[in-house]
């Protein structure tokens, strides 16, 4: 079995123009009823896969691409919004739609929050999904021109010259900075054994040149990590 992305891949040529600064950039207003039907049905046809006896590269291809299709939709069917976060699939009081259930995966249903963190993150322990879920936001990461496949997956997932090493904790991060010298380190906020305050101050005293970046899947930050790794110069 293989999954057709041809669909996809011709919609983005399609609406994607690259801004000055480099952003991709999506051309909402611009898309017609026959190419919303055909993004429809591309993601119907991704729904109706049996996804799991797909290679895993392919697997993580059908992800990432599924996740990016269907937050274009979501825009697409509350086009003109100014943001993303203005649009509310599960209530009064939610933000966005990314906790909503709008995908249904071999009998499974499934919010956009599913697939990136419980699939995505979690099958595959790669930093660089970060970079290829695009949440239709002009701070995320680019938007691909391209549809994802399994033979461009690994060319992508570079395509900004990044090496990653991952790192299960804090305790660990501080032994491979040990060992030797790294340009970025990218931290959680929540991890086991040290949580990402700690891992910022022992990185600013022994390593005060390497840079930290801290991100959060969380809406709040209940310990004020965040604001007191600020405070601390972050």
């Amino acid at each position: 079995m293989s999954v057709d992305h041809a669909a996809w891949d011709a919609l983005l040529a399609r609406y994607i123009s690259r801004s000055a600064d480099g952003v991709n950039l999506f051309s909402y207003g611009r898309v017609s009823p026959d190419d919303r039907k055909r993004l429809k049905d591309y993601i119907a046809s991704l729904e109706g896969a049996r996804v799991s006896t797909l290679p895993q590269p392919s697997q993580m291809a059908f992800w990432i691409n599924l996740y990016n299709a269907k937050t274009i939709d979501i825009v697409l069917d509350r086009y003109p919004v100014k943001s993303i976060r203005d649009i509310s699939l599960g209530g009064l009081f939610t933000i966005g739609p990314w906790k909503q259930k709008n995908m249904t995966v071999e009998g499974k249903s499934l919010s956009l929050d599913n697939v990136e963190h419980d699939i995505l993150r979690k099958q595959w322990r790669d930093p660089r999904i970060h970079y290829a879920v695009n949440c239709a936001s002009y701070s995320c990461p680019n938007l691909a021109a391209k549809a994802w496949t399994s033979t461009t997956l690994e060319e992508m997932l570079e395509a900004d010259g990044c090496q990653v090493e991952v790192a299960t904790d804090g305790e660990q991060a501080l032994a491979m900075l040990a060992a030797r010298p790294f340009d970025l380190v990218l931290s959680d906020v929540v991890m086991p054994k040290m949580d990402g305050y700690d891992l910022y101050k022992q990185v600013r005293a022994c390593y005060p040149k390497t840079p930290v970046l801290m991100m959060t899947a969380f809406h709040y930050d209940k310990d004020h990590i965040i604001k007191r790794s600020r405070m601390e110069g972050l």
